[in-house]
């Protein structure tokens, strides 16, 4: 199945985190690999996996990078956020941006789904999810949804993000599904 069939064609952003992590936005990645940008991509993994919860620049800063110490994390914090919107806002003439999707609201940040879009993971629990309420009733239509959610599960959640502490229950959790 190709990538087409993964994903509906509307919306036109796509996030993939299982197997390789990357953000296609109108057929085209988005998505920077170099390691200047590898912070700023690293805060959008960890919102965007904490979907609706709010989070201190201190609380981000020390779940990404435990072992460092920021003397003012918020400021370090507003710099990757800045680059972040940046990044995402500057890659394609669309008026939909995920830049909308993070929050900055009494000091936190968090990830709200303001614009809609396609996240690989989501469509993996909901075919998952659907074949097993299936399995008894209908046992082909489970067996093509389980064909369906393996081929959207390409790999391990979020592998570039793999030693950090923060990600383990989740990739465990998509693993187990």
């Amino acid at each position: 199945m190709s990538d087409s069939e993964l994903a509906p064609q509307k919306p036109d952003i796509r996030i993939y985190t299982l197997g390789k992590f990357f953000i296609m936005q109108e057929g085209a990645v988005i998505t920077e690999s170099s390691s200047r940008s590898r912070r700023m991509w690293e805060i959008f993994k960890f919102l965007l996996s904490n979907r609706g919860k709010a989070f201190t620049p201190d609380e981000i800063l020390s779940r990404l990078w435990p072992n460092k110490d920021y003397n003012d994390p918020g400021s370090v914090l507003r710099t990757q956020m800045f680059r972040l919107r940046q990044s995402l806002s500057q890659s394609h003439d669309s008026k939909l941006s995920l830049t909308d999707n993070l929050v900055f609201l009494h000091g936190t940040y968090s990830w709200e789904d303001k614009i809609d879009y396609w996240l690989d993971v989501h469509d993996f629990e909901n075919t998952a999810s659907e074949a097993r309420q299936k399995m008894d009733d209908n046992p082909k239509e489970a067996i093509s949804l389980y064909k369906r959610a393996i081929e959207l599960y390409r790999g391990e959640y979020l592998p570039e993000s793999s030693f950090t502490e923060w990600i383990a229950p989740m990739r465990t959790y998509y693993q187990d599904l």
